[in-house]
């Protein structure tokens, strides 16, 4: 497998990871605007916790998806 095949394949699995991040991160989004009122606090504190470290994956995705295609442009 060439180099240029091999950032295609991880290209491809960023995009997968990152539509899965994507919804769950709206997912718990939407439920954070629908129960904000009747949750328990704990639950509201790990919703923002979760709603956190899902949105700084989704970054993380993002800067390593434009590295990968950044190679991709070398090759």
């Amino acid at each position: 497998m060439s180099k240029a095949d091999r950032l295609r394949e991880e290209l491809t699995w960023l995009k997968l990871f990152f539509a899965a991040f994507l919804a769950i991160d709206v997912s718990v989004i939407a439920w954070l605007a629908q129960n904000y009122g009747t949750a328990k606090t704990i639950l509201l504190l790990g919703a923002f916790v979760v709603i956190f470290a899902i949105t700084a994956g989704l970054v993380f995705i993002v800067r390593l998806a434009y590295k990968r295609i950044e190679q991709l442009e070398q090759c």
